[in-house]
């Protein structure tokens, strides 16, 4: 995407047209158009190697393939390349191959069948779950657990990587740039980024310091420790998926949950910076390092699930590698800093762009059947900026000359922090004269996440173990 970009601020299209080019050999070699995945262990030539450590993933050395394919596609459109956007359809078609869903029933049933003597539960070790409480296993967490595996030459291998959790963010993605995202798909898409993205959180809450390990195993019965991948290196895919999921549906739920997570990166906090885990259960065997992509990736994605979206509109920017934000090309072109100068299909004959123009299809819904649902609505639905088709009078030049008003930019910023202040302030007296607390938010069932907003800068939560009940006040 970084190439393209500097195509289209320097006219030089030797860049765009050697990312191209890979993108091409990959797609002929091993025919991603069609099977829609690929091997993580590819020769020069793009075919993959015949090794038994080779494998499908989207974990370690394959996120940023697919991640990027839609980022891609999101940056260029149509007026670029093609290519991207098909191949990501081609993936979408072909991810519910690797979905696992365990049903907690199932798994109580294949428990009980076993005779021979189990040892008791581990004892829970995080301060609670997904949810707000203890969600170690199938007796605690009542939906069902969202899985994604890898699959090797000969087997399936069922743990996910901490990179995985890119995934829930890049469907959400995908649904904000949809032109209509009430959809049925969208809808269904939404579903299965939560279901994804609560995964990815409980792999958080379950250890002591209530951050996730590298790697995460899982069986019929739950998540599994992993005992050779249970460091911890500040990585950002899972604060980089609440933050787009956020800005897709204003579900509180992700805020609270980025704010838990906010609390868990400030105890890593040391005289010099902040530190990476050996282990996540043992918090105080720190390792001497702070990766680079915790400042430019973690704390930025923080910052923008707690900013409003002014702060950097999705619909203008893609967030690229290190979470550097790039203008897509048409707010290029309608700032007229920038247009794209090699036309489209620059490297590709009309004969094989016609060929991917009729391989675009919209991506089925996926197999696995999602049995949850979204949190229940807490806020305001986005107003539609669309006219309605309301007839409206027509008026004069002079006239729209004298009604017009000059922006305010500093009015528009001190109304908007007023709001702010006045809704916090009805929240207060809310709870402070009715026990039932803010009365909007028993419709549906209460829950912590969805009705408490965590105070900005609330010192008590900073300062030791984070909790609802202590937090969210």
């Amino acid at each position: 995407m970084e190439w393209k970009y500097l195509t289209a601020v320097t006219g030089n299209c030797s860049y765009s047209r050697a990312q191209d080019l890979v993108l091409r050999t990959l797609n002929r070699s091993l025919e991603l158009q069609n099977r829609g995945l690929a091997a993580i262990l590819l020769k020069a030539d793009g075919t993959a190697f015949g090794s038994p450590e080779n494998r499908i993933s989207l974990g370690s050395r394959g996120d940023s393939f697919y991640e990027y394919l839609l980022k891609d596609s999101l940056f260029s459109g149509q007026e670029a390349d093609p290519l991207a956007w098909t191949l990501w359809n081609s993936f979408r078609r072909k991810l519910p191959d690797l979905l696992v869903e365990v049903d907690p029933k199932l798994a109580a049933k294949a428990r009980t069948k076993r005779r021979r003597k189990q040892k008791p539960d581990e004892a829970p070790r995080g301060l609670g779950g997904s949810r707000g409480g203890w969600y170690e296993t199938w007796r605690e967490w009542p939906t069902p657990w969202l899985f994604v595996k890898e699959v090797s030459l000969s087997q399936t291998i069922p743990k996910m990587d901490h990179l995985i959790c890119f995934l829930p963010g890049a469907l959400a993605l995908e649904v904000l740039h949809e032109r209509s995202p009430d959809n049925r798909k969208s809808r269904v898409d939404l579903i299965l980024a939560h279901k994804l993205v609560e995964t990815c959180v409980h792999t958080y809450w379950r250890t002591v310091s209530d951050l996730a390990p590298e790697i995460t195993r899982f069986n019929a019965l739950g998540l599994v420790d992993d005992l050779g991948s249970m460091h911890n290196i500040l990585r950002p895919e899972t604060i980089e998926s609440l933050f787009v999921l956020w800005r897709t549906t204003k579900k509180q739920v992700y805020r609270n949950w980025g704010q838990r997570m906010l609390c868990a990166f400030y105890r890593s906090k040391t005289p010099f910076g902040f530190a990476s885990l050996h282990n996540v259960n043992q918090p105080s065997k720190m390792r001497d390092d702070m990766p680079s992509f915790f400042v430019a990736e973690t704390l930025k994605y923080l910052f923008l699930l707690f900013s409003d979206d002014a702060a950097l509109p999705l619909d203008q920017f893609v967030l690229g590698t290190e979470a550097h934000p790039l203008p897509i090309l048409h707010t290029l072109e309608q700032n007229g800093s920038s247009s794209w100068p090699c036309g489209r299909g620059d490297i590709f004959t009309q004969q094989e762009h016609g060929a991917l123009l009729q391989a675009e299809e919209p991506a089925p819904e996926p197999a696995t059947e999602l049995r949850s649902e979204l949190p229940d609505e807490r806020s305001s639905e986005p107003v539609s900026s669309q006219s309605d088709g309301t007839p409206t009078s027509v008026a004069s030049s002079e006239e729209v000359q004298a009604e017009a008003k000059v922006c305010d930019r500093e009015r528009l910023q001190e109304l908007a922090l007023r709001i702010q202040e006045l809704q916090h302030e009805l929240r207060e007296e809310h709870a402070s004269c009715s026990d039932a607390g803010d009365p909007t938010c028993w419709v549906g069932g209460y829950s912590y996440q969805e009705c408490c907003i965590p105070p900005p800068g609330n010192p008590l939560c900073w300062d030791a173990d984070f909790t609802y009940a202590r937090c969210c006040r």
